[in-house]
């Protein structure tokens, strides 16, 4: 199932800079390095275990509120980022 087939607004999905994939039962973070612009993304309420496949270059803005996350391996890729909400997952440390 592609989930990134449209935008919430009116501009091509390739240069949004918001997108809201919420409460989807996302198991796996992927394609989303088709959305180079990308600053905001929400994916809280999901089953997300990991964050390792999310390559987003511009990424300032990262919801990941109640999933299955356990390690932050990859938060390293995205370089912008200056906010990340990680409430209700399962990580235990931040190294």
């Amino acid at each position: 199932k592609e989930i990134l087939m449209k935008s919430h607004n009116s501009l091509p999905l390739q240069k949004s800079e918001e997108t809201e994939l919420n409460d989807n039962k996302l198991n796996f973070i992927e394609h989303l390095h088709k959305l180079p612009e990308l600053l905001e993304l929400n994916l809280s309420f999901n089953r997300i275990q990991t964050i390792q496949n999310l390559r987003c270059p511009k990424l300032r803005t990262l919801n990941l509120n109640s999933n299955l996350v356990e390690s932050l391996e990859g938060i390293e890729n995205l370089k912008c980022l200056v906010s990340l909400q990680l409430a209700h997952n399962r990580v235990e440390s931040m190294k």
